[in-house]
């Protein structure tokens, strides 16, 4: 984000407005999109849970609040495996259970979805002048 002398700060303030996207009909726009969000779905998929949460110490770690490094909390949801908390102290939400530094790098070298991210962010309707995504580049 901070290469090229752009940084979010400056994209921000090119906009006076707040920012709309219109994302209806996205994955019809952008089939690729679709297939990105597919493989996504599975690969999540694949990892064991208990009860629906993903709780495999070698793939994930319990974290604390990230911004008062909190043990106390309450459940706000469960989605995709991911337990989402939030603290009783600062009020942050957090994901309780995120996956390991070492099991987002294995998914880096070996994920299908990665790959395909890029073909999402290469492609025309996605990379056009004036779409969010053509700032965050």
């Amino acid at each position: 984000m901070e290469g090229k002398g752009i940084t979010l700060h400056k994209i921000l303030k090119e906009f006076k407005m707040p920012v709309l996207v219109d994302n209806r009909n996205w994955r019809k726009k952008v089939p690729i999109v679709d297939k990105y969000f597919n493989l996504i779905e599975k690969e999540i998929s694949q990892f064991p849970k208990e009860k629906g949460v993903i709780v495999d110490p070698s793939i994930v770690e319990n974290a604390n609040c990230a911004v008062c490094n909190e043990v106390n909390f309450r459940q706000m949801f469960i989605k995709k495996g991911f337990y989402y908390a939030c603290c009783r102290s600062c009020g942050h939400i957090y994901v309780k259970n995120p996956l390991k530094e070492t099991t987002i790098l294995q998914l880096y070298q070996y994920s299908d979805a990665d790959n395909v991210y890029i073909e999402v962010q290469e492609n025309e309707v996605v990379s056009k002048p004036g779409n969010i995504y053509h700032y965050l580049k």
